[in-house]
């Protein structure tokens, strides 16, 4: 079975319902095929403007955490501390 990165459709669909939420809520959205760049693009470029209230996780991230590499509450962290510094959806952990 092949695995397809998240699409902009569903990224989009995500965030929407995020934004949907109180103001203080993230959204952690985990596609074990990981994301891919053209998509992302797109969503910045879409969603420029509104919050950044995303926490973005592929599978590395999520074998890093459950190998105990990083703990989740550092994971999110240093994740939300890309989001808000440098206004990135992805930061991969370990890399």
């Amino acid at each position: 079975m092949a695995q397809h990165s998240a699409g902009l459709r569903d990224l989009a669909k995500f965030k929407a319902n995020v934004d949907g939420k109180l103001d203080s809520t993230r959204g952690a959205f985990i596609s074990i095929a990981g994301f891919d760049d053209n998509v992302l693009e797109h969503l910045l470029r879409v969603a420029r403007g509104s919050r950044n209230n995303l926490v973005l996780v592929d599978a590395y991230d999520l074998v890093s955490i459950l190998e105990g590499r990083i703990s989740l509450p550092d994971a999110l962290a240093e994740k939300i501390d890309a989001a808000e510094q440098r206004g990135v959806f992805w930061h991969p952990l370990f890399r």
